[in-house]
């Protein structure tokens, strides 16, 4: 049986989104000739914090090796050591008298502000470039490398295959086929430039891309997990287009709920409810579904086809006028939140949904890993947001309705939903079918096999 080494910086019993993508293939593999080995961080190391999830680890097949190589945090350790200062500082602080004046002047000069952001500016673009690229993770690089180099330098595997982000285990897995003489398998899960990553200077983006492009050109094959990355690839790197190739993220054979599990549409109640499961954070937000669903409520809408939203999971919403409009459909009984659930509950609880609701940011490249978990209860789905390669995913394989993340166009369908809800059928399992995981890698297995055949010719 051929040896392919995955390297993949998150992986069980890390708990992260990162790390199904590796674990369902290392399941699937062995049976299309290829025992794969991985190589992951440790559970402690992991940046950022990751829950911990002993479940997954119980999944993993005996008979494979996983190499955990923990690394260091320097930077954390010089945020902790400061914040420790900073409070050691406040606690010996002399306080002045009461009544005594305290200077609250501000900066008299334009100048000297100017001088204090390129002061900031400079501090940051230090500790990025010396502790934090191309990624927080890249302190994993070394210690990696050698670990592997040590465990496996007289017995190297056929192919290294490296999943990314975060991009450090790419340059980890290039120098490892590099050191080996094997042909490297790159994953992008994400786009590494034109996504939204955040560097502190122009220079730190430029050098970003040439890594990026160094890996492409050291890579026998590009995989790409929407098709829209991959054309963006084939733009970018015209003269590398045969490399490119997609293989999207999927769903578990062993998570899979099957029909009996299901209610048709035509037999739910009348209330019409909108399920989301999962942590609602950051740019996630569902602002304009709230102001919509109020609007419709305040014009009497709701009165004879009853809608009522339900999110599951942690609420982690710094937004004030959303989680004011949370409390106030809360109190009239339009809002339910739940606070999380064990997985595998969760999954039985999206099976009963009417709808699972998807809040998609604008990312035109990138598909939520969510998504195919949502795929895997067989329930339709309803995108707000999401323009490019979701809602592309979602019409291409009608799995539901995708809506502008805009308040008239939020009422406007959900109006339609409620006069209509044949428009709301589960999706055909001919077209979930094909991100099951062990189609996808099947996938791989022949891109794996194209590779091997032509470093032999």
């Amino acid at each position: 049986m051929n040896r392919v080494l995955l390297v993949a910086y998150y992986f069980p019993p890390i708990a992260a989104t990162g790390a199904m993508r590796p674990l369902n293939l290392c399941l699937h593999l062995p049976s299309y000739g290829w025992m794969p080995s991985v190589l992951a961080t440790d559970h402690p190391s992991a940046l950022p914090p990751q829950g911990k999830d002993d479940h997954l680890t119980d999944r993993i097949p005996p008979k494979i090796d996983v190499t955990r190589v923990q690394h260091g945090n320097p930077l954390g350790n010089l945020l902790s050591l400061r914040d420790r200062f900073s409070r050691l500082m406040k606690g010996t602080a002399g306080i002045p008298p009461s009544g005594a004046p305290q200077d609250t002047s501000l900066p008299s000069t334009r100048g000297s502000e100017r001088n204090e952001s390129v002061s900031v500016s400079a501090r940051r673009f230090i500790i990025d470039a010396a502790l934090n690229f191309p990624d927080p993770q890249c302190r994993w690089y070394g210690p990696a490398v050698r670990a592997m180099m040590k465990k496996r330098g007289d017995n190297p595997p056929q192919i290294v295959w490296a999943t990314g982000g975060p991009w450090t285990s790419l340059l980890v897995g290039r120098t490892l086929a590099q050191r080996w003489a094997v042909p490297f398998v790159a994953d992008f899960r994400d786009p590494w430039i034109g996504g939204h990553e955040f560097f502190s200077s122009p220079l730190l983006h430029r050098r970003a891309a040439r890594l990026e492009r160094a890996v492409c050109e050291a890579a026998s094959r590009v995989v790409l997990n929407t098709e829209e990355l991959k054309i963006r690839f084939c733009e970018e790197y015209p003269q590398w287009q045969t490399k490119f190739v997609t293989i999207t993220n999927g769903y578990s054979q062993e998570m899979a709920l099957h029909s009996a599990t299901q209610d048709a549409i035509a037999n739910l109640p009348r209330t019409l409810q909108f399920s989301h499961f999962g942590t609602v954070y950051g740019n996630r937000s569902p602002l304009a579904l709230f102001q919509a669903v109020q609007a419709l409520l305040n014009e009497g809408a709701l009165d004879r086809t009853p809608l009522t939203l339900r999110f599951v999971g942690a609420w982690d919403v710094d937004d004030p006028a959303c989680n004011q409009l949370a409390n106030l459909l809360e109190e009239r009984g339009v809002l339910q939140r739940v606070p999380p659930i064990p997985h595998q509950v969760c999954l039985k609880e999206m099976a009963k949904s009417d709808v699972l609701l998807l809040l998609q940011p604008n990312y035109p490249l990138q598909v939520p890993a969510k998504i195919y978990e949502y795929i895997t209860v067989g329930r339709p789905l309803f995108v707000l947001g999401g323009e490019g390669a979701t809602a592309n995913l979602v019409h291409r394989h009608r799995l539901g309705r995708c809506c502008p993340n805009r308040v008239p166009d939020v009422k406007r369908t959900l109006v339609e939903l409620m006069g209509d809800r044949t428009s709301l059928v589960p999706p055909n399992p001919a077209d979930t079918e094909r991100f099951n995981y062990v189609n996808l890698s099947g996938h791989l297995a022949d891109v794996l096999n194209d590779v091997v055949q032509e470093k032999t010719r």
